[in-house]
């Protein structure tokens, strides 16, 4: 059964999604604008809006943690 089964697989194993995911994001953040595909847009949404959020707190556990 495929129960709590959540996110994109991209036709990738899963240390390359999480490579890719996190190569996204990163390129997202640093240049504050990516071209890409909505499905890979919607997969690192989420994410992205945690370390948003993690971010605002300013403070030095926030910084560690992003």
């Amino acid at each position: 059964m495929r129960h709590l089964s959540r996110g994109r697989k991209f036709g990738r194993k899963k240390g390359d999604r999480v490579s890719f995911r996190n190569g996204l994001l990163n390129n997202l953040i640093l240049a504050g604008r990516v071209e890409t595909t909505e499905a890979r847009a919607k997969e690192i949404r989420p994410r992205l809006e945690k370390l948003v959020t993690i971010a605002r707190k300013n403070n030095l556990s926030a910084l560690r943690l992003l």
